[in-house]
């Protein structure tokens, strides 16, 4: 069997390297083996993909507040995607962070693993962390943020997770949200559409940033 670096190589026998067709090929590479590989190099040696990325961004957080220009009381976060997955966690693991949205990654693991656990584009073992899913949701973690401000962005036809685990999801964080006595420090909105940041929620998401890290800050 041929290594990763033969069988990458091997596609470009005879191909110039500044043409079209070598960028095509190595695209056509990657969109097939970059997940599988990463997550089985990242499990074999023993950590997960959430276990790196919250280490590391808590530690660009650390950096963060060393500089002068920023107002450690007013620093917040958000992110797209996997992006959105980074927020949970690091929203979830860090009080530092004052609000928070998470765009088009919010669901429930009930409802993703039935049907849209597929990699690519369901992200698959990239989402995993060893046993916390026996403990915490999605939702579970990213509410750990409250009663901290805190809004969720979803897209209703989003081809990575159901509608079911989407609402399932936003009912459990407004509930916990309720139960810290501060209901309206979340935010969910739903939007018409596939798996996306447009400029409308673009908008909304960034407006509502600048309203919740302007407030007064103990």
């Amino acid at each position: 069997m041929a290594s990763v670096n033969e069988e990458l190589s091997g596609r470009f026998e005879g191909v110039d390297p500044d043409s079209k067709e070598c960028v095509r090929r190595y695209n056509e590479f990657w969109a097939s083996n970059e997940c599988s590989l990463i997550v089985d190099s990242i499990l074999d040696a023993g950590t997960s993909w959430p276990g790196i990325f919250a280490y590391e961004d808590r530690r660009s957080l650390d950096y963060l507040l060393t500089r002068p220009e920023v107002d450690g009381r007013r620093v917040g976060c958000g992110g797209l995607s996997m992006g959105g997955l980074r927020t949970i966690f690091l929203a979830g693991l860090d009080s530092r962070i004052k609000s928070a949205f998470c765009v088009g990654f919010m669901t429930t693991m009930r409802g993703i693993l039935r049907n849209k656990i597929r990699c690519p584009p369901g992200h698959g073992l990239l989402m995993y962390a060893p046993n916390l899913y026996s403990h915490l949701d999605l939702p579970d973690v990213i509410s750990l943020h409250a009663p901290a401000p805190l809004m969720v962005q979803y897209n209703e036809e989003d081809e990575l997770f159901t509608p079911e685990g989407q609402h399932q999801a936003n009912r459990k964080i407004a509930e916990i949200y309720a139960k810290t006595g501060r209901p309206n420090e979340y935010v969910g909105r739903f939007y018409p559409g596939q798996h996306k940041f447009d400029a409308l929620m673009q908008d909304q998401a960034f407006d509502w940033l600048e309203r919740e890290l302007a407030r007064p800050q103990p």
